[in-house]
């Protein structure tokens, strides 16, 4: 197939490794060129495949940037309850705040806490 000037949908789904439905979605996007020479034979150049990967962008995977884990003391944090109750807040909402806003949470024995700080700026 290397050698091939012009290939069929077929060896071009083989060449990439992908299924031919793929390589016809690439077609239709404009992204590949082909040429429809009989109604159900569409041919495609080997030098529109090989410009079809010159042109695509390589696929950099995303670094999370490092959060820095601060140490907080159990004595400036409320447990669950605490805040439950100071604020008059359901504990289902309570869990949801947490998560959604990634307040760091502590365990000690069957108590969670969370840190004064970050609860009362979320809550105030």
């Amino acid at each position: 197939m290397k050698a091939r000037e012009f290939l069929s949908v077929s060896q071009v789904s083989k060449l990439i490794g992908c299924s031919k439905q793929t390589v016809y979605n690439i077609i239709h996007s404009g992204r590949l060129r082909a040429v429809n020479i009989l109604q159900k034979k569409i041919i495609i150049r080997r030098l529109d495949v090989d410009l079809l990967f010159e042109e695509l962008q390589p696929i950099v995977p995303k670094t999370e940037p490092v959060k820095q884990i601060i140490e907080y003391d159990i004595s400036e944090c409320y447990n669950l309850s605490e805040v439950q109750n100071k604020y008059g807040i359901a504990e289902r909402t309570l869990h949801e705040l947490l998560r959604r806003n990634e307040v760091p949470r502590i365990k000690n024995g069957w108590y969670t806490f969370v840190p004064k700080t970050l609860i009362d700026q979320l809550l105030s």
